[in-house]
Order: structure tokens, then C-alpha cells, then sequence
């Protein structure tokens, strides 16, 4: 799904990687519609060392408003959530996940921790490449529920699920990151609940005395606000870009897919 958020949909597949978690495949759920739309076409596409997977091809007509166009698409704004509800999905158990890109952050450079414990003041520079500068996408998933009906225990959409988009091209992840290392200007962002600091996206930074510091995928993802998956994705991004010009896609393997604004819903 490649989306043109300024008013047209260009065909083309959001080529974000797919990492399957079973076969739970029904309708998503939506808001109420602002007005009747047809149902999009899709392409199966055939991952190496993955199961079969789909992927819509969105078409738009020249007549789209703006509500009609995200409505079609499964456009948000920023802050607002995708939910995704299916009943049944594992021993009886229902599955209700919220989706959300809540916040972003611009940063020509951001300093790294130097040292292996968190809270030092030591410090080195990150900086973007020339006519670049880093975008931080700030996300964040939820299994909702109240007890063990509602906890089905799903693998968790990684990072790779996700993707930067300007106009019909994606920007690269900073991948000279390493995970898990404290950034000083993310010290004081604290997560959507406000119940710790920010960090990045499915990972989780364990300290043993055997192994010292970890930085560990998080795997699956359970019911709770205390289990949600809530962090960072960096990406690169040219110099001269404002959030008007990126839209988030997320691919959430038979679950659905969505993609969001960096701007608020208009007043």
C-alpha cells in the first residue's frame, strides 16, 4: 500500500517485512464511514522462508475527499488509534489490539550514552549525514482486555512492520544504532502512560550479572497496559522534509493494515 496523503494513492506495495504470527484472518474493524466505498483490490505476495502473506493495492478516484481517501485506506491522524478486534482467535479467547503513532521528533544529531549503565554523563555525538536529519516515530500497541478471556498471546509486530513514506519513496532506518543505549534526549520523553522512559520500539534492555547488559527482542506481546510495546523508530529523513510530507504505514500481518499522518485531526 503506497499512499499519497496530498490527494491521490499511487499503485504500489508497502514493502515493509512480514513477520507472520498465525492464521487469524477476518474484516477489520473501522470507524463509521463518511461515505460508501468500494472494496480495494490486493496481490498475494510470496516472502522467502515466510507463509503467504497479502498486501492491498489502493486505488483512489479523483473525487476523494480527505475523509473519504483516509476512511478508504485506514488513514489516521496523529494520536488516534487502529483497532483491530477478532473473536475466537486462540482456545476461545478474544483478541482487541490499539494501534497508535502518538508522537515524532526531529533531531539533527542526538547523543548516545558511552558507557554501559544507564544515567552516566557520558556522552557521544550521533550525527545525521549531510542534508539529512533523524525523524523519531514514537508507537505504540496494546492487547487490551481485563482478564484472560481477552489474552490470546500473539507474537508482536516488530519495528519492521512499520515504515516511513515521502511521497512514493521510504526513508532508511538509522541502522548505526544500537539498540538500547540511553539517548540523552530521550531522558525526559516518557512513554504514552507516562509510566517509564522512552526506548526504542520491541526491545527491552535486561541486566544480569552473568551477562552484563542485553538488549532482547520482546517476542510476544500480552494482555495489559504494563506488557504494551511503546518506543522509538529512527528514521533518516532529508533536511528539508516537515511532518506535512511523511505518513506512517504499518502492516500487521492478517491483522490488517494502516497508515498514519505525523499531524493532528483538524479541528
Amino acid at each position: 500500500m503506497v499512499v499519497n496523503p496530498w490527494g491521490t494513492i499511487s499503485c504500489g506495495i508497502v514493502m515493509v517485512a512480514i513477520l507472520l504470527a498465525g492464521c487469524i484472518a477476518t474484516a477489520d474493524s473501522q470507524p463509521e464511514a463518511p461515505a460508501a466505498a468500494e472494496p480495494s483490490s490486493s496481490i498475494e505476495i510470496v516472502n522467502e522462508s515466510q507463509p503467504l502473506a497479502k498486501i492491498e493495492i489502493v486505488q483512489a478516484s479523483a473525487e476523494d475527499t480527505e475523509a473519504e481517501l483516509m476512511y478508504r485506506t485506514k488513514g489516521r491522524y496523529l494520536g488516534e488509534s487502529y483497532k483491530i478486534e477478532r473473536l475466537n482467535v486462540s482456545g476461545y479467547k478474544d483478541l482487541n489490539l490499539d494501534i497508535s503513532v502518538y508522537n515524532f521528533k526531529f533531531l539533527r544529531q542526538y547523543q548516545e550514552s558511552a558507557e554501559e549503565d544507564w544515567g552516566t554523563f557520558k556522552w557521544w555525538t550521533h550525527k545525521a549525514p549531510a542534508g539529512q536529519k533523524f525523524l523519531f516515530v514514537f508507537i505504540r500497541v496494546e492487547m487490551e482486555g481485563t482478564d484472560q478471556h481477552n489474552d490470546p498471546r500473539i507474537w508482536g509486530f516488530e519495528s519492521s512492520h512499520f515504515a516511513a513514506q515521502i511521497q512514493n519513496q521510504f526513508a532508511p532506518v538509522d541502522w548505526t544504532r544500537s539498540p538500547c543505549v540511553a539517548i540523552k534526549e530521550m531522558q525526559d520523553v516518557p512513554t504514552f502512560n507516562k509510566e517509564s522512559r522512552v526506548s526504542d520500539y520491541g526491545k527491552l534492555r535486561v541486566n544480569s550479572l552473568k551477562n552484563g547488559a542485553e538488549c532482547q527482542d520482546l517476542g510476544w506481546l500480552r494482555m495489559g497496559q504494563s506488557n504494551q510495546w511503546d518506543g522509538f523508530i529512527i528514521y533518516v529523513v532529508p533536511e528539508s522534509v516537515t511532518e506535512k510530507d511523511i505518513i506512517i504505514p504499518g502492516s500487521f500481518d492478517h491483522l490488517g493494515e494502516a497508515w498514519w499522518k505525523l499531524t493532528r485531526r483538524p479541528a
